[in-house]
């Protein structure tokens, strides 16, 4: 789900079904790229760690690509982002490259940038950071499905 924020070019990814797991990512829009920033916690009853593993590093830039995909598919229809009916999609590919595992020491952020908008798909490059550091990149192909898909 997208719902922007009035106004402005900013607006809120709730993934991962609606859960309470969803990260719950806002993202700022810019001509070029989606930024988000986010806090990392204790992750899915996992306790305390240093570090975030491949697969919360994975989920993030999935969930990140997945809402500047749809916004950018949304845009060109004129309609504000989060105006039914929703534009759905899912990742259908990913390639990740992680490049260290990032500190949960501070805040996390997320730069995506829209590759490609075809009539079906989105490609997506996404990197994540800790302050300058770059610790994942990758590419993100999303389709568009069906409103109605389960």
């Amino acid at each position: 789900m997208i719902d922007q924020q009035a106004g402005q070019r900013i607006y809120r990814c709730q993934c991962a079904n609606y859960s309470i797991r969803g990260w719950h990512l806002t993202s700022f829009l810019s001509s070029e790229e989606n930024v988000c920033t986010w806090e990392p916690r204790a992750v899915a009853g996992r306790g305390a760690q240093e570090g975030l593993d491949g697969l919360t590093i994975t989920d993030l830039i999935a969930s990140h690509s997945i809402g500047a995909a749809t916004a950018a598919a949304q845009q060109p229809s004129g309609r504000p982002l989060g105006a039914g009916p929703a534009f759905r999609y899912a990742a259908t590919s990913l390639r990740i490259i992680i490049l260290g595992p990032p500190l949960i020491r501070g805040t996390l952020t997320l730069r995506g940038r829209v590759k490609e908008v075809g009539a079906e798909h989105v490609t997506v490059t996404c990197s994540l950071f800790t302050g300058d550091k770059e610790y994942a990149r990758s590419e993100v192909v999303v389709v568009r499905t069906p409103t109605n898909a389960h």
